[in-house]
């Protein structure tokens, strides 16, 4: 199986043994990219560079003439079945769904947030995607997975006993999405719910890995986009097409990946080719 993790907003600098140790020891089993880029700063655009191994410049002519992501393609020609699980929307969110949708791949499972404020839940939801990937996972495949984590968006949710760096922003000093460019806000404390909502899913990925055949599975975790806290004097993403915005963490270990050290920089429309290299052991440009 190849599994594609992608999570949201993941900050360049997290997967490091001074803060998610034990993803980065994956890492060093593995392909560790410390200089890795997203396609763009926002979602869709992201997971279209990620997907299509294509620059996003051509996002809507792609997906004006109906073209699927080269990756499922390609995976189904192996003789790979395709899912797509998230733990986010993707129905009104700039296209996303016409690439992402049941018209695409073989499956299509959603645990999305159902209760308001919904970023509450997206813990919750990240544990019940990954426990459906294991499943999917355990299944007669072989499979390409693609799973979308949420937990670290903007506000960051995470359980209180992840809360090991503070101070942070509290919940009643939160803003809106709408209100997040207009507020001022304390950064050192977002930053610490970040590395606090980072922790929280650090440890439902290292679960997942271990529960997973080492032989029989190619994982590869990666961001759709960066997040800033100030760097170009901008919060989050969406906004700047700045290396805090763009740039993000990649992890692949698994069946057939040997220990490689890259220092030169690498990018979304990598990956593709990569994960076709690991899943034949054959070269593909």
């Amino acid at each position: 199986n190849v599994i594609l993790l992608v999570v949201e907003s993941f900050r360049h600098e997290v997967v490091r043994p001074a803060l998610l140790a034990r993803l980065a020891a994956l890492g060093a089993s593995g392909v560790l990219a410390p200089r890795h880029y997203s396609g763009s700063n926002s979602s869709h655009l992201g997971l279209f560079s990620l997907l299509y191994a294509r620059l996003p410049l051509v996002y809507d002519v792609v997906l004006d003439g109906g073209r699927p992501p080269a990756a499922v393609e390609l995976f189904r020609q192996l003789g790979y079945r395709s899912a797509f699980v998230s733990s986010g929307e993707i129905e009104a969110w700039k296209r996303m769904d016409q690439f992402l949708g049941e018209r695409v791949f073989d499956r299509v499972i959603l645990h999305t947030a159902t209760r308001a404020p919904l970023w509450k839940q997206w813990p919750d939801c990240d544990r019940q995607t990954l426990d459906s990937i294991r499943r999917l996972a355990s299944e007669p495949g072989p499979h390409f997975i693609v799973g979308f984590l949420m937990t670290t968006h903007f506000p960051y949710p995470y359980p209180e006993a992840f809360g090991r760096y503070g101070p942070v922003s509290h919940e009643d000093e939160l803003p809106s999405w709408d209100q997040l460019f207009r507020a001022p806000l304390d950064r050192e404390k977002l930053w610490n719910r970040y590395r606090n909502a980072s922790l929280s899913l650090e440890a439902q990925l290292v679960d997942f890995a271990a529960a997973l055949d080492p032989a029989r599975n190619v994982i590869a975790i990666t961001g759709d986009h960066g997040e800033s806290f100030g760097d170009d004097g901008a919060l989050v993403h969406g906004s700047r097409a700045s290396d805090a915005q763009t740039r993000v963490p990649l992890v692949v270990f698994g069946a057939g990946v040997e220990p490689t050290s890259i220092t030169g920089p690498t990018s979304h429309m990598d990956v593709l080719p990569t994960l076709l290299h690991a899943a034949t052991g054959v070269a593909d440009p």
